[in-house]
């Protein structure tokens, strides 16, 4: 190996050469493997990926937290081909005239590596894909150039229902206003392909690396696909988050359910970054009352919908807003719960929001995470308030990374 960086605690460095193979060591299944950087583990057997996700996980609670708590082996994931039903993909030319390049970024630059297939997501998109990029070419369109600012085209992103097997398809443009020539291509996509239940545009003039832009608008079809998980309808608009994983997603909401189902009876839930309203309707059954946080406003409009079409508008409540400043007015109000609920975004929460749940709950913390790291430092705030943690439940949302999902269960005392 070669060293390409070297920090305080750790160093970088590029695998030049594999003297002798890992018993683990296998043949990746895509083709792309080698350079795309979508998938980081998938020369590495299954059995031992599930292995290793665990660790890290105990490594984050040791080495950060200062805890030895327990893990419980990884929840497999049974569906390791397909199962991606949000893709982002960033776009680029070399030069003007250069086709489309559509993917993945290439492991530790900002360089796009051509997809013409992904095994771990739906082939639809790749088709639908490979007529895009032929497509925008022949219009004359040109990818957006981050160096120059110059360009239109930045991303493809893709909303896939697993359900319906439809999707949405979102251009995200460097414009205010979406060009005839693409809103063309935006209304051939429908016709061409029944799958696409819509296409939309998002317009981001930002100068930084943040994908979508505050403002998305219907072109043609719909804005919205739906899950249906366990007799449950979810509406999930083009700007709302939603798993990536649905199935995996539902057994985590299985996981939380039963759970709780041995510990509170009746309870009084809030739902912090609700989301489109997933747990919020998956525990209803299981609580006196039901009220939620959340910061998106499609997601919201979403959480809406979707409560009505389960006729729980009266039980359910939904306030849009950040997490701390809502928090602070509940708090301000006397509000307490019997279980308070958290999936944060990768970041994990901000002190704030540790500090006023500690005090707004008694009884139980139920903690959903995407990043072992922030997982573990705000589990480390807790236990400093009086928490205990009982154990965790790692899941496989995305096999052949080193992402991982995973259910932590706090108790006052």
């Amino acid at each position: 190996a070669k060293v390409v960086s070297i920090k305080k605690n750790y160093a970088h460095a590029h695998l030049k050469e594999v003297l002798q193979s890992s018993q683990h060591r296998v043949k990746p299944p895509c083709h792309h493997a080698g350079s795309c950087g979508g998938c980081q583990w998938q020369h590495i057997d299954y059995e031992e990926q599930l292995r290793a996700k665990k660790a890290i996980i105990e490594d984050c609670f040791t080495r950060i937290a200062g805890v030895d708590v327990p893990v419980k082996d990884v929840i497999s994931n049974d569906q390791l081909t397909g199962y991606r039903c949000k893709v982002q993909y960033p776009v680029q030319q070399v030069a003007k005239t250069d086709p489309f390049i559509v993917g993945y970024y290439q492991k530790g630059t900002h360089h796009v590596v051509d997809i013409e297939t992904c095994p771990v997501q739906p082939s639809t998109i790749d088709v639908i894909t490979r007529f895009i990029r032929i497509s925008v070419a022949q219009m004359g369109l040109k990818a957006y150039v981050p160096k120059n600012r110059k360009g239109l085209l930045r991303h493809i992103v893709y909303k896939y229902s697993e359900t319906h097997q439809n999707l949405l398809v979102i251009f995200v443009i460097n414009a205010r206003q979406a060009p005839e020539k693409l809103i063309d291509l935006s209304k051939t996509l429908r016709d061409k392909f029944p799958q696409v239940a819509g296409v939309l545009v998002n317009y981001n003039i930002q100068n930084n690396t943040i994908i979508l832009g505050s403002k998305t608008q219907l072109i043609d079809g719909v804005s919205y696909i739906e899950e249906k998980l366990n007799d449950l309808r979810f509406k999930i608009s083009a700007d709302s988050f939603f798993q990536t994983h649905p199935k995996m997603a539902f057994r985590i909401f299985q996981e939380v359910y039963n759970m709780l189902k041995l510990c509170v009876e009746q309870a009084s839930l809030l739902d912090i970054y609700a989301g489109v309203g997933t747990f919020s309707l998956f525990l209803e059954p299981l609580a006196s009352s039901v009220l939620a946080i959340e910061e998106s406003p499609s997601a919201v409009r979403d959480f809406h919908d979707n409560i009505q079409s389960a006729g729980l508008d009266d039980k359910i409540r939904c306030i849009q807003g950040k997490a701390e400043i809502i928090l602070k007015e509940l708090y301000d109000n006397e509000e307490r719960f019997d279980v308070i609920l958290l999936d944060p975004p990768r970041k994990g929460c901000e002190r704030a929001v540790i500090d006023y749940i500690a005090s707004m709950t008694d009884r139980y913390i139920v903690y959903v995470s995407c990043n072992p790291a922030t997982l573990a430092r705000d589990v480390k705030a807790l236990i400093a308030k009086g928490f205990r943690l009982e154990y965790t439940q790692p899941f496989d949302m995305f096999s052949f990374t080193h992402h991982i999902e995973s259910v932590s269960i706090l108790k006052k005392g």
